[in-house]
C-alpha cells in the first residue's frame, strides 16, 4: 500500500459545500437557524481522509507442567504427541478463539512415590477413620398402649468401604504405591482485540467508524511492512496498540496479527455566521486553504468549524444546534419550580402525620 491517509485530497467547491448543507437543513435539523444559507459565510476548508481500524491479534503462550499417571512397573505404553528431535509446530488456524492444550510426553517421565499413599499403596479409610467399623443408631420401642415408650440406641457394623480392614486401595496409584511422572507443555492461544481512530481533526471518533470495512491485512508474525504505505503518525498510533495488546498478555508470543481498516473522506469547515439583526456586509468570495493557512478574520456576529463526513457528506455541526439562551432558561425555571413542588409536597406529608 502506498497511499499516505494524511495527503489533502483535492478541496470541495463552494458549490459542492453549500449542496452538501442544503440537503442537510431539508432534514430540519433541531435549533440551527433556518436562515443558515442566507447568513453564513464559507471562510476556508480542506478535506482528507481519516481512518479507523480494527486491531486482532492471536498470541501463543507455553507452560511446562508436571502431571502423573500410575505406574504399574513399567512406563505407560502411550505415544508422544511430541516429536522429541522436533519443536512442535502447532498451525493457525482461520477462525481465531481462545484454545488451551495440553501436550504430553510420557517417554520423559520417571517413577515417583505417590504422595497420597506415602507409597504404600492403601491409606486409611475415610468412612470408619481406620477402625472396620462404623457407628449407627436405630430407634427401639417397648411397650404398648399408653405405657409404649420409643429411644435411640447405637451399635456398629462392618464398613462397607474398607470390609473391616480399616485401609482401602490408593484411588491415585491404583495400589502400587508408584506414579509415573512426565513432562505437559500447554499451549494457550488467546485473541486480543482492540479499536482505534485517527483523524486530525476534532471530528468525534464514533463518527468514523461508521461504514463497511474496506480493507483487510493480514500479517504472519506481525504487522510490519505492511505499514510501510501509510502516514508516521497512522504506524506509530498502530504499533503503540500492538504493544498494549501484547502487554495484557506478558510472555505471549504473536503468531498473527489483522488489521480492519475503514477509509472516510473528512473536510473540516471554518465558516462565519453573520447577526440575524441589522444589515449584513457582502459576502467575500470564499477561499480554500490548507490546515498551515491562516484564515482571514470572521465576520460580524460568530465564527466556528463544522465537518463534512463520509461519502455521502453527512453534515456535523454542534456549534449550529446549540440550544438558544431562552430554552435554557426555560428548562432551568421548570426544573426549579419542580423542585419546590416536591419539596412543598414532602413538608405536607410531615406536617399530617
Amino acid at each position: 500500500m502506498t497511499t499516505d491517509i494524511l495527503l489533502d485530497f483535492p478541496a470541495l467547491s463552494e458549490e459542492d459545500v453549500r449542496a452538501a448543507l442544503e440537503a442537510w437543513l431539508a432534514t430540519s435539523p433541531r435549533w440551527v437557524p433556518q436562515d443558515l444559507m442566507e447568513r453564513i459565510e464559507l471562510r476556508s476548508w480542506t478535506t482528507h481522509r481519516a481512518c479507523s481500524f480494527a486491531l486482532t491479534s492471536l498470541v501463543e503462550t507455553r507452560e511446562q507442567l508436571t502431571a502423573h499417571r500410575s505406574h504399574a512397573g513399567q512406563a505407560p505404553n502411550l505415544p508422544d504427541p511430541l516429536a522429541e528431535a522436533t519443536p512442535l509446530q502447532l498451525p493457525v488456524p482461520e477462525t481465531w478463539s481462545d484454545t488451551t492444550h495440553d501436550f504430553p510426553c510420557y517417554s520423559k517421565g520417571q517413577v515417583v512415590e505417590c504422595a497420597n499413599c506415602s507409597g504404600g499403596g492403601r491409606h486409611v479409610c475415610a468412612a470408619c477413620g481406620g477402625d472396620g467399623t462404623v457407628t449407627r443408631t436405630r430407634t427401639v420401642s417397648s411397650g404398648i398402649g399408653e405405657n409404649r415408650t420409643t429411644r435411640r440406641e447405637s451399635y456398629t457394623v462392618t464398613c462397607s468401604n474398607c470390609d473391616g480392614s480399616g485401609r482401602v486401595r490408593c484411588a491415585v496409584c491404583v495400589g502400587t504405591g508408584e506414579l509415573w511422572a512426565f513432562p505437559i507443555t500447554r499451549v494457550g492461544r488467546r485473541v486480543l482485540s482492540s479499536q482505534g481512530c485517527y483523524d486530525r481533526t476534532a471530528l468525534p471518533d464514533a463518527l468514523l467508524k461508521r461504514g463497511e470495512v474496506e480493507e483487510t491485512l493480514l500479517a504472519p508474525g506481525g504487522l510490519g511492512p505492511e505499514l510501510d504505505g501509510f502516514s508516521p503518525a497512522l504506524r506509530q498510533r498502530i504499533v503503540e496498540d500492538v504493544e498494549k495488546q501484547l502487554q495484557r498478555q506478558a510472555g505471549a508470543r504473536l503468531l498473527v496479527q489483522r488489521i480492519d481498516l475503514r477509509w472516510l473522506p473528512v473536510t473540516e469547515l471554518r465558516y462565519a455566521l453573520a447577526s440575524p439583526l441589522g444589515k449584513q456586509r457582502p459576502a467575500a468570495p470564499a477561499q480554500v486553504t490548507s490546515a498551515a493557512k491562516q484564515p482571514k478574520p470572521a465576520a460580524a456576529g460568530t465564527s466556528g468549524i463544522l465537518w463534512l463526513y463520509g461519502e455521502e457528506r453527512s453534515v456535523h455541526a454542534p456549534e449550529l444546534q446549540t440550544a438558544p439562551s431562552w430554552f435554557v432558561a426555560l428548562v432551568c425555571v421548570a426544573a426549579l419550580l419542580l423542585g419546590i413542588a416536591i419539596l412543598a409536597g414532602i413538608v405536607a406529608i410531615s406536617l399530617a402525620r
